[in-house]
């Protein structure tokens, strides 16, 4: 979204030096419509995301739950949180999170992520906001009662 309205606001970046702080693994999109608009973009890889261990005390009641199928609804907000639970849950995971009434993500690179991995995607909100996904899911859920 930035990328797209610094292109908006000047399409011409040329001699133009930007610097691009993000994660580790960062997705290139926002960096290469920069680039292409002629920006000289210094990625600055600022932090990491490490998920956390299977039997971390923090995460164990609520795998616990996902797994007993009394968890009713799951979003997923990056590809990287569906790869740190299908790591945690190990084979079976689709079977477990597609046990879930509704299964949602935040936009389509991490439905593609849940799909790729087998499992059904409920709903993507229309705007990639988690206030907007939290109202969908509930707007969802109270239609979809079964």
């Amino acid at each position: 979204g930035v990328a797209n309205t610094i292109t908006e606001i000047e399409s011409d970046l040329t001699g133009q030096r930007i610097l691009f702080p993000r994660a580790k693994d960062g997705r290139n999109e926002a960096v290469d419509l920069l680039v292409a608009a002629g920006g000289d973009v210094d990625v600055v890889p600022l932090y990491e995301t490490l998920p956390r261990e299977k039997h971390d005390p923090i995460i164990r009641d609520g795998i616990r739950r996902l797994t007993a199928k009394e968890i009713h609804a799951i979003a997923f907000f990056a590809p990287s949180q569906v790869r740190a639970l299908w790591n945690i849950l190990g084979e079976g995971a689709a079977a477990i999170v597609n046990q879930c009434r509704i299964v949602a993500a935040i936009g389509n690179t991490t439905k593609a992520a849940l799909e790729k991995r087998g499992v059904r995607v409920d709903l993507v909100p229309s705007e990639p906001k988690s206030a907007v996904l939290a109202k969908e899911m509930a707007e969802f859920y109270l239609t979809n009662k079964g």
